[in-house]
């Protein structure tokens, strides 16, 4: 009994040497199985990293172009703000300008009412002095006439105050 006991202990011992054979193959298997796995798990992990690196390579370059975008957008601002005082001061010297031109056409126009009325002053002298000029001319007319029957009457009084005188002192020479 003892030997089947042993023999059958060995049998025993045999299977399960045999199925723990078979395990550690099957072990052997899965383990190459996972190893396998493992491997690929790691190239996937790996091009995980590497697929991670190349978006925070891109994750950076987006954040150093949205920073540049902010200094532009801040520049564009700043730019923008200068533009504006700039137009605002040309809006002010145009204004001035306008305020100089409107002072320049009031005083423009002041200065022909002025020379129109030196104009019409003028030619209203001009006739004033031409009529002046008529009458005396008229008046020396008038005198000179005057004059001239003054003379004749005095040359005529004076000639028939000298026949009356001859008369008389014929008459007198004839006595």
């Amino acid at each position: 009994m003892n030997i089947s006991i042993h023999n059958k202990f060995k049998e025993d011992l045999v299977k399960k040497e045999f199925e723990i054979s078979e395990m550690n193959q099957k072990l052997e298997s899965l383990s190459l199985t996972c190893s396998e796995q493992l491997e690929e798990i790691n190239k996937l992990n790996d091009k995980i990293i590497s697929k991670k690196k190349e978006q925070n390579l891109k994750e950076e370059v987006l954040n150093n172009e949205i920073t540049t975008l902010k200094y532009r957008e801040v520049e564009i601002a700043s730019n923008s703000e200068k533009a504006t005082l700039k137009i605002n001061e040309a809006i002010t010297v145009l204004k001035n300008l306008d305020e100089k031109k409107n002072n320049l056409e009031k005083q423009l126009a002041n200065v022909q009412k002025d020379r129109e009325d030196i104009t019409f002053d003028s030619d209203y002298r001009k006739i004033f002095f031409d009529d002046l000029n008529k009458k005396i001319n008229e008046l020396s007319i008038k005198i000179k006439n005057f004059e001239q029957e003054k003379i004749k009457k005095t040359t005529e009084t004076g000639n028939s105050k000298l026949d009356f005188l001859l008369k008389e002192k014929m008459i007198i020479q004839v006595f």
